[in-house]
């Protein structure tokens, strides 16, 4: 554990440790939404909109040794990001890590020139739904062809 506490970091999302975080990710999604045509090796290698040379960014939450939640933002279309991928491991729920990565990423979405942020989402993670209702980010129409997605989010992005 780290002395001060987990660190949200930015992560290259090849590293090992990134590429742990977002297997864990598919697979918890995978089982709680009954996603059988999503495929783990698939997650993983959809990654490179989360590099800084195609405007995105990826952060991790490391916890000493151990990465125990993840996060990636990508370029939609000019001025909107997309939040992809938001995990925080089972054990380290309830910590409000969600809310630090989900603070991390506005401001490097506001950095990045970002004015606005997207993101999609299935109706099995009640979790989710609640969470992103909760700061902020309102209901909108479908905005992508993602078939396993069910709810459709965005927010503004103030100064």
């Amino acid at each position: 554990m780290c002395a001060d506490g987990p660190r949200i970091e930015a992560e290259d999302p090849r590293s090992p440790r990134a590429q742990r975080d977002l297997e864990a990710y598919v697979r918890e999604v995978r089982e709680a939404a009954g996603l059988t045509e999503l495929e783990v090796s698939g997650g993983l290698a959809d990654v490179h909109g989360f590099l800084p040379d195609h405007g995105g960014a990826f952060f991790i939450v490391n916890d000493g040794a151990d990465a125990i939640g993840c996060v990636g933002l990508r370029k939609w279309e000019d001025g909107i990001g997309e939040i992809k991928r938001m995990w925080v491991a089972p054990a380290a729920r309830g910590q409000g890590l969600g809310t630090l990565m989900l603070e991390q990423v506005e401001r490097t979405a506001r950095d990045l020139g970002y004015h606005r942020l997207v993101l999609d989402t299935n109706s099995a993670l009640t979790a989710a739904l609640r969470f992103y209702a909760g700061n902020g980010f309102r209901e909108i129409e479908r905005y992508n062809q993602n078939r396993d997605a069910t709810h459709f989010f965005a927010k503004v992005l103030g100064r």
